[in-house]
């Protein structure tokens, strides 16, 4: 997934879950775990073996926060390296 995929998919969830936070739901355990699996699912194979090593607390279950703070840190990470590698290439013109 590149940068914007990601923006897009964590801004999809986002809107979604204030949604849900407008009509009174709150993202208890089950429903954090819900949505972390659906979350999960929508990942590639690559993104989902680095969120699985992100994990750093084996006894406990991980959190819609969890991937959503990943995501995040991913994008960051993403946009990094894209923004060194056009500064490379601008500074061998």
């Amino acid at each position: 997934m590149d940068v914007l995929e990601i923006h897009s998919f964590i801004n999809k969830v986002t809107v979604n879950l204030r949604g849900l936070h407008a009509c009174g739901q709150t993202i208890d355990d089950c429903m954090s775990t819900f949505i972390l699996y659906t979350i999960s699912t929508k990942l590639d194979l690559v993104m989902r073996q680095e969120f699985d090593y992100h994990i750093t607390d084996t006894n406990r279950h991980p959190t819609f926060q969890k991937i959503h703070r990943f995501l995040l840190l991913r994008c960051s990470v993403v946009n990094e390296r894209s923004t060194d590698k056009e500064k490379k290439s601008i500074e061998k013109y």
